[in-house]
């Protein structure tokens, strides 16, 4: 994940990077000239091809940084870990997404409600980052997280829209499903919207093929293609595990 992260240092200070190798692996920044009115923003994708998928790489490190600092032994392995926290975290920002910054606040809160994490300084941190932020906060980053017109044009409405044809998609075939890759093929038959329209000419043109669309939602893509028979055994697989990982910590 470091390693990742500074890759994604390096396409946004180096933009002139752009390598594909293929099934969807590339290294190089995307330019976004259209989330945000005036402002062209560049997406950092740290080698996985994707800046959402590297974003969330990213913050599922980030608390991992936390152990590895609480288990050091030596000061410059803490400060390892630190480097580490904080290259991961520039990667986030860099990814402009928001789903990763969401998750890690809950995860801070639930540190903090298990005693793992101090307040204090996490509060003298949190103001020390507010007020410096016009300094190393990336242009369009604000708007984007905040922008009501982002947010009303942006990604939620299409999210919302896919999240429904997801809904549609499990009531026809709750038990077994519409099969495997088929969440797109099947938007594409349904769907009478413009995005409908768009993911059509996008399968056709070969840009984007229309087996590789997803419910933007582990439990709903599941459930679309395998049915209740398919989602059943990952919920419990996911609460298994869970109750390992307590088991674990109680010890």
């Amino acid at each position: 994940a470091t390693l990742s992260a500074l890759l994604a240092v390096v396409e946004r200070f180096l933009p002139g990077i752009d390598l594909t190798f293929g099934q969807g692996i590339a290294l190089g920044a995307h330019v976004d000239a259209g989330s945000i009115d005036g402002v062209q923003i560049m997406r950092v994708t740290g080698g996985i091809g994707d800046a959402n998928w590297f974003s969330y790489t990213m913050a599922t490190a980030v608390p991992l940084c936390l152990y590895w600092y609480n288990t050091a032994q030596t000061v410059w392995l803490r400060l390892a870990a630190v480097a580490m926290a904080l290259l991961q975290l520039m990667g986030v920002v860099l990814s402009y997404t928001r789903t990763p910054l969401i998750g890690l606040a809950g995860v801070v809160m639930y540190l903090v409600w298990k005693r793992k994490l101090p307040l204090g300084p996490l509060l003298l941190a949190s103001v020390l980052g507010l007020a410096t932020a016009p300094l190393w906060l990336p242009q369009g980053f604000v708007d984007r997280f905040l922008s009501e017109k982002y947010l009303r044009e942006g990604s939620t409405p299409m999210r919302r829209e896919i999240f429904g044809m997801a809904v549609q998609l499990i009531a026809q075939r709750p038990a077994l499903g519409h099969g495997y890759q088929q969440f797109g093929p099947q938007f594409i038959q349904q769907s009478k919207t413009e995005m409908g329209d768009e993911w059509k000419r996008r399968d056709e043109d070969g840009s984007e093929p229309a087996h590789l669309l997803r419910a933007h939602n582990l439990y709903l893509d599941v459930w679309v293609m395998h049915g209740a028979i398919g989602l059943v055994p990952l919920v419990l697989f996911y609460l298994l595990l869970l109750r390992e990982l307590g088991q674990v910590a109680a010890h």
